[in-house]
């Protein structure tokens, strides 16, 4: 059954994320993790843990994966959300760091971007972190998918001193971060010291649940990315001018029909008037994904002087539906 046939049985289920019951005061402690150490250089994810929970130690995960141009962001990017869902809600929220691809076509100094004026430079609020930004820890794609993986599977490996379900666990991203997170629901990829028994075959890393807002679902030439900075932003996130083998094969959309993975169910959400990512990666991943919330992208308007890119602002205008969203996925506490 489609989840968007699904979704209209949220509304009459009592005690599910969405609903009154679910919502409460849960007192949150937030611990820092060294999920993977690449050389010399420490990947880190926040992890969000409500201290009581009405899902008891099966609780279910939101891992948030920021935008920046591949290039730019940090793990601070969603704000306090991820700590507003963890105590709202009683699940565990995280929020993880991976390697920045390279970048050409701006100067760096000290680790930051100077790109003044140019969305494919780093903006404040943006900045890499802890060294990501300095050249000697950057890396070209599919580098953050080795990353990311090793995430899953860590959260996996750990699931039980984390108290949290292996089989629930949704990722959220934004722009660059909503075309990794899609990348992510394309493999289910095994650990690779995951023993051939039924508990080594739950140490995969492939989501549970997708939330992609604003994301380029679709990077072959010809693909709705019309904006003058994407050729560059996307020969940084390559490490050079890329081949159409490559941008077919980092494009989620080309996966959706073509493999035997079964695509985790995904909410799109886009803003209307977006010109950097048009909202047409959305809507025709959507149309090709038997598992596409809602069946339609949330494709939403945004008042003058709001950056119809803003991520924020999309949860914002749409939490109600990323909630239910999440219920849905998640099902009702025990």
């Amino acid at each position: 059954m489609k989840i968007h046939h699904l979704l209209a049985l949220v509304l009459a289920v009592a005690g599910v994320l969405c609903a009154t019951p679910a919502r409460a005061d849960h007192p949150v402690t937030k611990t820092t993790y060294t999920y993977a150490l690449v050389g010399e250089l420490p990947l880190k994810a926040d992890v969000y843990s409500p201290q009581s929970s009405p899902y008891g130690t099966q609780r279910p995960v939101i891992v948030f994966v920021h935008g920046g141009g591949w290039t730019c962001g940090n793990r601070d990017g969603y704000g306090g959300l991820p700590h507003y869902l963890a105590q709202t809600f009683g699940v565990v929220t995280g929020s993880a760091s991976y390697r920045l691809a390279p970048v050409t076509d701006a100067v760096i100094e000290g680790g930051r971007i100077v790109s003044p004026g140019a969305r494919d430079g780093c903006t404040e609020g943006t900045f890499p972190t802890e060294g990501l930004g300095l050249p000697q820890h950057r890396a070209a794609f599919p580098a953050q998918m080795v990353d990311l993986k090793n995430l899953m599977w860590q959260l996996r490996r750990h699931a039980d001193a984390l108290q949290i379900d292996r089989k629930r666990i949704a990722v959220v991203g934004a722009s660059a971060g909503g075309h990794l997170v899609g990348m992510l629901g394309t493999t289910r990829e095994l650990a690779p010291d995951a023993p051939p028994t039924a508990a080594g075959a739950l140490l995969h890393s492939q989501p549970d649940a997708i939330v992609s807002i604003a994301g380029p679902w679709d990077l072959r030439a010809g693909a709705p990315l019309s904006h003058p900075s994407v050729p560059g932003i996307l020969r940084n996130l390559f490490g050079g001018e890329p081949t159409s083998a490559q941008r077919t094969a980092a494009s989620p959309i080309t996966a959706i029909a073509g493999t035997p993975v079964r695509f985790p169910p995904t909410l799109f959400l886009h803003g209307a008037a977006d010109t950097l990512v048009e909202p047409r990666q959305s809507s025709a991943a959507c149309a090709v994904m038997p598992s596409c919330a809602y069946g339609a992208a949330l494709i939403v308007d945004t008042p003058a002087g709001v950056d119809p890119h803003d991520a924020m602002y999309l949860l914002q205008a749409r939490f109600a539906e990323f909630v239910t969203f999440l219920a849905v996925v998640f099902g009702a506490p025990p």
